[in-house]
């Protein structure tokens, strides 16, 4: 077991630190733009959740060593990162593709910010709340949502080639599905400066 920590917290620490190295491009709102926010990755990026907090003391130490900026929070604290409930809102929309609660959850949510008169709209026209099914872009002024849709379909394209995909994803899906939120699980957010 301490052999897989530590090969994952190796691997996470060297995949920060080449992001960062590589000033890797990174989707900004205009408005951190205008705060200064540099267009490519900084520590305060990326976010680390654990199931656990056994793996956190390693994760931190390697990430350190890479020089690499970390604040470790734990237990339902990790409840209170918005960024955490957005992540579950996206994964569970892609890992449940068939599901249109989750699907319209997530376009109304600030991930995509799609209005209630948009969706009423998509509906009406006869679009299918669904992001592997197409013609999304075929209905009058549904540009929006079929956006949305491909971001979607992306991000479960990501997560296919994920390895740990069913980990991820069941565990969290489950806790969901009981009225929990993460109740055991543990992050690390990489603070800047």
């Amino acid at each position: 077991k301490d052999e897989v920590v530590e090969y994952e917290a190796e691997a996470i620490a060297r995949a920060v630190r080449d992001a960062l190295d590589r000033r890797l491009a990174v989707g900004r709102a205009p408005r951190e733009l205008d705060a200064g926010v540099p267009p490519y990755a900084i520590p305060g990026d990326f976010l680390v959740l654990t199931w656990t907090r056994e793996p956190l003391i390693a994760y931190a130490k390697r990430l350190g060593a890479y020089s690499i900026p970390v604040e470790v929070i734990g237990g339902t604290a990790v409840n209170e990162v918005d960024e955490v409930a957005l992540l579950h809102t996206a994964l569970a929309t892609v890992v449940e593709a068939d599901n249109p609660v989750a699907l319209v959850g997530a376009l109304r949510s600030p991930l995509f910010g799609v209005s209630d008169t948009e969706l009423y709209r998509f509906s009406e026209g006869g679009g299918v709340f669904n992001y592997h099914r197409a013609g999304a872009a075929e209905i009058d002024g549904a540009e929006h949502i079929a956006e949305a849709l491909g971001r979607l379909g992306r991000y479960a394209g990501w997560i296919s080639r994920m390895q740990s995909r069913l980990t991820i994803t069941d565990r969290w899906m489950r806790a969901k599905r009981f009225g929990s939120r993460l109740r055991s699980a543990a992050v690390i957010v990489m603070r800047t400066g």
